[in-house]
């Protein structure tokens, strides 16, 4: 389990298999699109769970900031991860409101 995204409201779950499961907070998150489920926790709070499929990604190999190549190839490293179809998109902060003054509403004739 990864809890350090855990303070803005998501953490993530491996599974053995290899693909996780992201849980993402009702509160500080949006319905995402496609296939979620709704789980709560003992306190009471509800969180988004999105299921994400194993997969690989190949890395480039930094030295002292600079790539590292193989002849004309760039050195790269296989990491394993999770992929995730679709997340939800974090609620904005609320915006204060511009103050157009009060107009009178129009008379209907």
């Amino acid at each position: 389990m990864d809890g350090s995204g855990r303070a803005d409201g998501h953490f993530e779950v491996r599974h053995e298999n290899g693909s996780g499961t992201m849980f993402f907070d009702t509160a500080h998150y949006a319905a995402p699109r496609g296939d979620y489920q709704v789980f709560e926790d003992a306190r009471g709070g509800q969180w988004y769970a999105v299921r994400g499929e194993a997969s690989v990604e190949h890395k480039p190999v930094y030295e002292n900031g600079k790539l590292v190549y193989d002849g004309e190839n760039v050195r790269s490293v296989s990491v394993e991860t999770v992929r995730y179809k679709q997340t939800p998109a974090r609620f904005e902060e609320p915006k204060p409101r511009k103050n157009f003054g009060s107009k009178p509403p129009r008379r209907k004739r």
